[in-house]
């Protein structure tokens, strides 16, 4: 979540708790401070749904570094090595059955996997007669399968943090306009009692990020060297 976009929300609802406590009377002002609780009820979903969804990806890619390593390490080697010794009796194997590097983009990664596991399959037999382990092509297809599976999940979840991202953006917007909107309401409303004006003005107040301009030797206000 952007910083400035917490803090509005923050003095947002701040603001809607000072107005609890000094509420307006009229429809139309009353109107202003639901359009208010609204958008900040909105935007607290949003960033929940923001926070899920980077969670979810950042799940789904941990268990998709966990499944490409047993895939390379359990299931494809061990294809490998019985592919060259097929490959002795059907040439048209060899370079087919490189292990995908560690590094290597997850799309390529699930390309070259299926290209082994459907050219294994097309010759069944000749690689069981040469050693392949019952099962074995079948539990990779499924763990492939699975793969699959947490790659979605990962898009699924940056898709979501994505979109949300988005839309508070445009709430956060409509929050701060409505703030703005209510800072005059009040501003007349307690033109003639400082103390509740201070305390509006106060709940309302948005904060900035406090700056360190101090240079290099210490003093307040020197200017740091440039990098």
């Amino acid at each position: 979540m952007n910083g400035m976009i917490g803090r509005t929300v923050d003095a947002a609802t701040r603001g809607l708790g000072f107005l609890r406590q000094y509420p307006f009377l009229v429809a139309a002002e009353i109107a202003v401070v639901t359009a208010l609780a609204t958008m900040v009820a909105r935007a607290e979903e949003l960033i929940r749904q923001q926070l899920a969804g980077r969670a979810a990806a950042k799940s789904a890619t941990s268990h998709r570094a966990t499944l490409r390593e047993g895939l390379r390490a359990n299931l494809l080697r061990p294809l490998a090595r019985v592919a060259e010794v097929v490959a002795h009796e059907q040439p048209e194997l060899r370079g087919l059955y490189r292990l995908p590097k560690g590094k290597t983009k997850h799309q390529t990664f699930r390309a070259a996997a299926r290209r082994m596991l459907e050219e294994a399959v097309a010759r069944r037999e000749a690689f069981l007669q040469h050693g392949l382990p019952e099962g074995l092509l079948e539990e990779l297809g499924a763990q492939l399968d699975r793969y699959d599976a947490s790659v979605e999940q990962s898009n699924a979840g940056t898709r979501a943090h994505v979109e949300a991202t988005a839309e508070l953006d445009e709430v956060a917007a409509q929050i701060t306009a409505l703030l703005k909107q209510l800072d005059g309401m009040n501003q007349f409303r307690f033109r003639n009692d400082p103390e509740k004006l201070a305390g509006w003005e106060s709940a309302r107040n948005v904060p900035w990020p406090v700056r360190d301009t101090r240079g290099a030797d210490g003093d307040p206000g020197a200017a740091a060297p440039a990098a």
